[in-house]
């Protein structure tokens, strides 16, 4: 005979299984269901029900009402938003391309460097008279053959470009941080976005 072994107090399933008397099995608080199988969840009313699906890593179970609860207060939640605010950050400070005047250019953290370094030894060589007058800069694409030539001046404006991206970038997360700290509950929360 298939059998469900559940709480007295709450339904709580504790196991299930099949065998000739399962009555023998059920402890003190505990009740038993006959001919039904069932490994978790609760029995309510004879009736065996199933958790529903978590709607998030930070949801724990409460047996009491049998729903999936929030633990977290309003601060903890207000931090977890400014930890994705940061991350937004981050992602539009250094995206993986920018689009110029001039064409599209790798602008991840290595290219960023490059051009900084580029630019740094430019305003060198210009101290001493060296400066070039012109540049052949390998596009996004890294075609050897798809190069834009540029005068230093003109490389420079991509990099002030790419200081203006990350600086535009703390701007908005600043502004969301100040609408984080307003907000008065999780629902307002949900509608602070990057975009």
């Amino acid at each position: 005979m298939k059998f469900t072994i559940y709480s007295a107090l709450d339904g709580r399933v504790f196991f299930g299984g099949d065998c000739e008397d399962p009555g023998v099995l059920a402890l003190v608080g505990q009740l038993l269901l006959e001919g039904e199988q069932h490994a978790d969840g609760w029995i309510e009313n004879g009736q065996h029900h199933h958790i529903p699906e978590r709607p998030s890593r930070a949801h724990v179970w409460d047996w009491a009402t049998k729903t999936w609860i929030d633990p977290r207060t309003l601060q903890d939640l207000k931090d977890a938003k400014w930890e994705e605010v940061k991350r937004w950050r981050a992602q539009a400070r250094i995206a993986p391309l920018m689009q110029t005047r001039f064409g599209i250019f790798d602008a991840d953290d290595e290219a960023v460097g490059n051009i900084k370094d580029t630019v740094a030894g430019l305003t060198a060589a210009a101290a001493i008279g060296a400066e070039p007058e012109t540049i052949r800069w390998t596009m996004a694409d890294e075609n050897p053959e798809q190069y834009v030539t540029l005068t230093p001046n003109e490389l420079r404006e991509v990099g002030v470009l790419l200081m203006s991206r990350g600086y535009a970038a703390h701007d908005r997360s600043r502004a969301l941080f100040d609408q984080i700290a307003s907000v008065t509950s999780a629902q307002q929360l949900d509608s602070i976005t990057w975009d």
